[in-house]
């Protein structure tokens, strides 16, 4: 059975270069795309007094560990200031993370509040909260990843009939 993790989950862990145990910084983000339901890099946030946002594409981590993300050297984290596909990626990132989810019945769903991935790097779906008290009282909601949404700045619409489940 494969590991299903929380978006949330990733931010914060260190990145590892693993042949010198150098810390390369840590994932500050995710960059994702809920159209092609897949995480496409991970925002590097380090010391350094560069310009320009740092990536590590998601295929580049050779293993992400419950502590750290592991690789294989410090060329795999690339600044998007010298690399225009990593920039545009960077630009044109859609976060839909915070977006009321509204079904195509005209029901409010809950609020994104997260990404559930698989070790493939794939969206399998998204968690939804109803609010503090019925998080607490219910527990939080998800949402398998629809076979069609609609992505405004901040309401995602999903055909009606779209259910939810209990957390993963």
């Amino acid at each position: 059975m494969e590991k299903l993790r929380k978006g949330r989950e990733l931010i914060g862990l260190s990145v590892v270069e693993l042949n010198s145990g150098k810390n390369l910084g840590e994932v500050k983000d995710i960059l994702y795309s809920p159209i092609e339901n897949k995480v496409m890099a991970f925002l590097i946030a380090d010391n350094g007094w560069f310009w320009g946002a740092k990536v590590l594409p998601y295929e580049e981590a050779l293993y992400i560990g419950r502590d750290m993300v592991m690789v294989s050297d410090a060329g795999k984290i690339h600044n998007t200031k010298y690399h225009s596909d990593y920039n545009k990626m960077y630009q044109d990132r859609i976060d839909i993370r915070g977006c009321q989810l509204i079904s195509g019945a005209g029901e409010i769903m809950g609020t994104i509040q997260d990404i559930i991935i698989n070790p493939a790097g794939r969206i399998t779906g998204y968690e939804l909260s109803n609010g503090v008290i019925d998080d607490i009282l219910k527990g939080r909601k998800v949402l398998a990843v629809p076979d069609n949404m609609v992505i405004s700045d901040d309401v995602v619409i999903v055909t009606a009939g779209t259910n939810v489940k209990n957390s993963i």
